[in-house]
């Protein structure tokens, strides 16, 4: 997981579970392509949330949200 600030970290992944729960993998992936624009350390973690969302694993994004909002 990487290390970013507790705000950036909680900020995200409760936008990321929003967008997760509410089945919007095309808000997701946007979300996710903003992240790894404005921040390199995430770009690992957001072109994994980018896979997820195209194979539509609501599951793996979650929790991979949940790891990130952890930190």
């Amino acid at each position: 997981m990487p290390r970013v600030s507790p705000e950036l970290a909680q900020k995200a992944g409760e936008r990321i579970k929003a967008a997760a729960e509410m089945g919007d993998v095309v808000q997701v992936e946007a979300f996710a392509k903003e992240l790894k624009s404005e921040y390199d350390v995430l770009k690992p973690f957001s072109d994994k949330i980018i896979q997820l969302a195209e194979d539509f694993d609501l599951d793996g994004i979650q929790k991979l949200a949940d790891e990130l909002d952890a930190c």
